[in-house]
């Protein structure tokens, strides 16, 4: 493998203007750089990424409530009351 990101390795301009913020784009671009040989196995990126459908999820539940608190927001208004609720 060489030493530097080269042809092999989605650039930029090869992606395009994927959405990244869609959890179904990024799984297509990690399965198309799999099967361009890019240098990564399959089992190296279900090790690398065998909970992100979890994260996806939180990550969803965290923007919703982070979204409804902005759209309320007033001079009180506090932001860590919504991280405290996600992990206890």
């Amino acid at each position: 493998m060489s030493d530097h990101f080269d042809d092999r390795f989605p650039t930029a301009s090869s992606c395009g203007t994927l959405d990244y913020s869609n959890f179904d784009n990024w799984v297509t671009m990690i399965s198309q750089m799999v099967e361009s040989g890019w240098g990564v196995t399959e089992e190296k990126i279900k090790c690398i990424f065998y909970q992100v459908e979890i994260i996806n999820s939180y990550t969803g539940i965290l923007l919703a409530e982070l979204e409804r608190r902005i759209d309320n927001w007033s001079p009180q208004s506090t932001l860590g009351d919504i991280f405290i609720k996600m992990v206890s």
